[in-house]
């Protein structure tokens, strides 16, 4: 497969459940700090994250992005991808089980016509933001993983 453009790799103490569970509560913009909010279309036929439902970001530049999720396997992966001008932005989100918890992988592309322009004007920008970003998942995950324990004890 083709290397992303840009990612990130983080490693939790959080299962892979917990981190997904902070995913499909699609209360992004609690660890994006590009996101507003975000909605789901009316269309999709179910809730959360799975194949073919289309979710509307709305960023703080006042921009937004329709957004289609594919590849989703439970506590493993999802990709989401989205139009921009002359290209396609493809953002892939990979949990592994490892030995300290979880390893999170965010990674970002961008495709089509115009995709080369966007990569060498948004770098910088989208790489700092790829990593503020899942360090704040980290953290989220890491604090449901302990509300998790404290239960079960």
């Amino acid at each position: 497969t083709k290397p992303a453009w840009k990612s990130v790799s983080v490693v939790t103490s959080a299962l892979p459940e917990r981190v997904w569970r902070v995913y499909a509560e699609l209360r992004w913009h609690e660890w994006d700090h590009d996101i507003e909010s975000m909605a789901a279309a009316p269309s999709n036929r179910a809730p959360g994250l799975v194949d073919g439902n289309v979710f509307v970001i709305h960023m703080k530049d006042r921009t937004q992005h329709t957004v289609t999720v594919s590849d989703v396997v439970e506590h493993e992966r999802f990709t989401y991808a989205g139009p921009l001008t002359g290209s396609q932005l493809v953002a892939v989100h990979r949990l592994e089980r490892c030995d300290e918890g979880t390893r999170i992988t965010h990674a970002f592309e961008c495709t089509g016509f115009l995709g080369g322009i966007f990569r060498m004007a948004a770098a910088g920008p989208v790489q700092r933001g790829l990593e503020q970003n899942t360090l704040m998942l980290r953290t989220l995950a890491e604090a449901a993983e302990a509300r998790f324990r404290r239960r079960e004890a």
